[in-house]
């Protein structure tokens, strides 16, 4: 119990801070039951890893990628691209902006999938449900955002809808979050979305991005460096990629549309949809019925 006029005394603040709360099931529940008379409370705050600053989110040290996923062993796999033999494997389209390139950038070996403007490399008929795994590492961005730049490097797609499984956000120069960027689940038709926190920096570092997908229970996970990325619709914790009602960025309420068993595509790669300037490289793609994990060295 606590009893807040005894403690601090009458119309005095009293912080409290409860630490070490560990969520399973994606819901934090607090109740409150009344003791005695009627005290209030004038604000909750509630931190955990997602909403750390982004070196705080490094899962303990450096990323690096679990060798028993690599693409020579990769049979138990439903894709995997580590750009070693110069080729893009079974995905289609690499030229012009999309390139395979040795000695520039890389997470491991010496190759990497370079992107310096808009396009993607794919694969058609790709499994719905999957778990993915993917390094990436951002090398050019504009020097100043004017508005709220959106960028996909791997999407789903499935007739005209697109289900944007790796996606991310900078915010414009002048906002609160300048110099961040938030990773979401973003889908058209209706342009709705799961967003993230905005706490990462363009810092020329690698970043290790994990995804699942169950399409039998709509539901959608994302992982930067090991750790949980809390999503949310509208202000509103969720995972679900099938919401009637989710809120779009101007308050209408709109259906998501629900991902298929059987995506027509599956396509790496990136597109601005500002037409703004980016160069990434990509590299240790892998994609699984099972976790495939991010370890780390310190």
């Amino acid at each position: 119990d606590l009893d807040p006029l005894a403690v601090a005394g009458h119309d005095v603040a009293y912080d409290v801070t409860f630490s070490a709360i560990n969520v399973s099931d994606g819901s934090l529940d607090i109740d409150f039951i009344k003791s005695v008379d009627n005290a209030s409370v004038a604000g909750i705050r509630i931190v955990g890893p997602a909403s750390a600053k982004p070196e705080e989110q490094t899962g303990g040290g450096e990323p690096t990628t679990d060798a028993s996923t690599s693409c020579q062993n990769s049979s138990a796999l439903m894709a995997c691209l580590d750009f070693e033999d110069g080729t893009t494997s079974d995905f289609s389209g690499a030229s012009g902006a999309l390139s395979v390139v040795d000695g520039e950038e890389a997470f491991s070996g010496t190759h990497a999938l370079k992107v310096t403007g808009q396009g993607f490399i794919e694969r058609p008929n790709f499994p719905g449900t999957h778990w993915g795994r993917m390094m990436y590492k951002n090398t050019g961005k504009p020097n100043f955002i004017s508005n709220y730049s959106h960028t996909t490097l791997l999407r789903g797609e499935a007739g005209s809808a697109q289900f944007r499984f790796i996606d991310t956000v900078a915010a414009p120069n002048g906002s609160g979050d300048e110099g961040f960027y938030q990773h979401l689940y973003n889908t058209e038709p209706n342009d709705l979305s799961l967003e993230g926190p905005y706490n990462n920096q363009f810092n020329g570092e690698w970043v290790c991005i994990e995804w699942s997908m169950d399409v039998a229970k709509q539901e959608f996970r994302l992982f930067k460096n090991g750790l949980e990325i809390a999503l949310a619709n509208g202000g509103v914790a969720s995972n679900a990629t099938n919401l009637t009602k989710a809120k779009r960025f101007d308050g209408a309420e709109l259906p998501m549309t629900p991902v298929p068993n059987t995506l027509d595509t599956l396509k790496i790669g990136m597109q601005n949809y500002q037409g703004h300037n980016y160069e990434y490289f990509i590299d240790d793609v892998a994609i699984g019925a099972e976790r495939l994990t991010c370890s780390f060295t310190e």
